[in-house]
């Protein structure tokens, strides 16, 4: 607790013309100042300062900022390196494809910074386009387990042994040689259901990507154009919906439960940017 009213009271948000200023400790000064000319100011900036104190401290979002700038646990070093070794295991096009985007991500960051942004609003969008990443990365990661090695066999040369089972079901000696090779044609039409399945997931993955990207692109042009604060919607609902991540299964969820406790403070599932009014 004492490090958020800490950080309450040193917060230094941005001025323009002037830059990150501490208010707060200014205005303290100022009271303790006038206090001596009448000391009923000492009560009334007592009173202020108390409830700007007790207002920044119980907001989940400015608790989250705090935390996201303190020193990195171990479970938050041990979820960066299981990150790392994640991307490594991407294929070269994805992990060009997840540093475009970190690249947008850290462009948007910076043209609000230019524009002189509150500090709170660029933590928040900090946090919201982190989301988006992650969201993005897991994206990669399920696409990458659908183009792995184990669906290099073509449909069309399944299609051949099941033709090839057809006329030998046909041909069979016996009923129980029969049913074995109906048994074996099944097995093989479940196989050419599970390629229409992932050419339908690969191409949902790819609408998912192609929104996210979309969606970081709107807000770097919103932010350059309109030039003012700007919050970012961190959430989208999905068109691919539960992701098979194949053996990265394991570390992915994980680092999901390293980034549960920021959950609590998400918004709901947006689709698009949205500028204060």
């Amino acid at each position: 607790m004492w490090r958020y009213i800490k950080a309450a009271f040193f917060a230094r948000p941005a001025i323009p013309g002037l830059g990150h200023v501490p208010i707060n400790v200014v205005a303290v000064a100022a009271c303790a100042i006038l206090g001596f000319v009448n000391p009923g100011i000492w009560f009334l900036g007592a009173g202020l300062e108390i409830g700007y104190l007790w207002l920044l401290v119980s907001n989940a979002r400015f608790r989250n900022v705090v935390d996201a700038t303190g020193r990195p646990t171990a479970g938050v070093v041990a979820a960066a390196e299981r990150e790392k070794a994640l991307i490594d295991r991407l294929p070269q096009t994805s992990r060009k494809a997840l540093a475009r985007l970190e690249a947008g991500c850290a462009r948007v960051l910076e043209l609000q910074r230019n524009a002189h942004a509150e500090e709170f609003v660029i933590e928040a969008n900090r946090d919201a386009l982190a989301r988006l990443r992650w969201t993005y990365l897991k994206l990669l990661v399920a696409e990458a387990n659908l183009q792995s090695d184990e669906w290099d066999e073509p449909e069309a040369d399944i299609r051949k042994r099941i033709a090839v089972l057809e006329r030998e079901i046909a041909d069979a000696p016996s009923p129980q040689v029969r049913e074995s090779k109906q048994a074996t044609r099944d097995i093989l039409a479940r196989r050419i259901a599970n390629r229409g399945e992932r050419t339908r997931t690969l191409a949902e993955l790819e609408a998912d990507r192609a929104r996210i990207e979309a969606q970081i692109e709107l807000a770097r042009e919103n932010v350059s154009i309109q030039g003012r604060p700007l919050t970012i919607a961190g959430d989208v609902e999905l068109a691919s919906g539960l992701l098979d991540y194949g053996s990265a299964g394991a570390d992915i969820e994980a680092m999901e439960q390293n980034r549960a406790p920021a959950a609590s403070d998400q918004r709901p599932a947006a689709s698009s940017q949205q500028t204060p009014q």
